[in-house]
């Protein structure tokens, strides 16, 4: 009994932490693990993306519903954001990867709706 105990006030904690001090955090057990992340948004034009750019890093056509993850996360993993699910399906620079936030990037039909929707800092919530 004491190590459930002691593992969940370590839970509590780490959410306390989080909350006060903007910080994310991996839950333990395959939780859902909210955290802090930067959004952004692309659409299909090879200056935003590669030669490809109706072609995901998964090799699916692009569709609404799709998300640039960090490498971490594997193709199909199902990503939470202001109420709507996404699935990873596409990659985002290699660069991301260095930066201490962790990037997300929402895929939209044109560069007007990307550009629309800016950048933003939300929670997101991994599946």
């Amino acid at each position: 009994m004491k190590p459930l105990i002691t593992l969940n006030l370590i839970l509590l904690t780490l959410l306390m932490v989080s909350m006060y001090t903007n910080r994310s955090f991996v839950a333990l057990g395959g939780d859902l693990t909210p955290i802090r992340a930067i959004i952004t948004a692309y659409s299909s034009e090879e200056s935003q993306t590669d030669s490809t750019p109706y072609l995901t890093a998964s090799q699916k056509q692009v569709q609404e519903g799709f998300i640039a993850c960090p490498r971490k996360y594997p193709f199909e993993t199902q990503v939470e954001i202001a109420g709507r699910i996404y699935s990873c399906q596409d990659r985002k620079n290699i660069r991301y990867e260095s930066y201490p936030e962790e990037y997300f990037d929402i895929w939209f039909p044109s560069t007007e709706l990307a550009l629309e929707f800016g950048i933003k800092s939300l929670i997101v919530v991994i599946k």
